[in-house]
Order: C-alpha cells, then structure tokens, then sequence
C-alpha cells in the first residue's frame, strides 16, 4: 500500500466505532490510543486539526466530520 494512503487504511480499520456510533449514539470503545490513530490519520488531510478530548460533544463532532471526509474519498 502507498504511504499516502495508509492514513484511510488506520480510518477504514476503526470504522466500526463511527458505525456503531451512528447507529445508538453511543460512542463505544474510542478509547484514547484509538483517537490518537483516528486523528493522526486525519491529520494527513488537514494539518490544522484540532479536538478539545475533554468534551465529549467535541469528540462524537471530529469523530463524524472525519468519516464523512473518509467516506468521500473511499467513493473517489
């Protein structure tokens, strides 16, 4: 796989959170070494990244933005 997309790879392996996530509302098992994957891989798209992990409403908003960005690229 190309560096370059390795980023989607780490993305498409925890997806089942986000999934999980839109289905009950419910963020289940994003535990901190996760989020830290979750968002250095998105940090390949936007270098200027940043969440405030101490509020969870902050957290489920990143979590949502970074899938659908995810989503698009894998239609693309």
């Amino acid at each position: 796989m190309k560096a370059e997309k390795k980023h989607l790879q780490v993305l498409s392996e925890h997806k089942h959170i986000y999934d999980f996530f839109m289905r009950s509302q419910e963020l289940v098992g994003f535990h901190p070494h996760i989020q830290d994957a979750v968002f250095s891989a998105y940090i390949v798209h936007d270098p200027h990244f940043h969440v405030n992990r101490t509020c969870p409403a902050c957290v489920a908003e990143a979590l949502i933005n970074i899938y659908k960005w995810f989503e698009n690229e894998s239609n693309s």
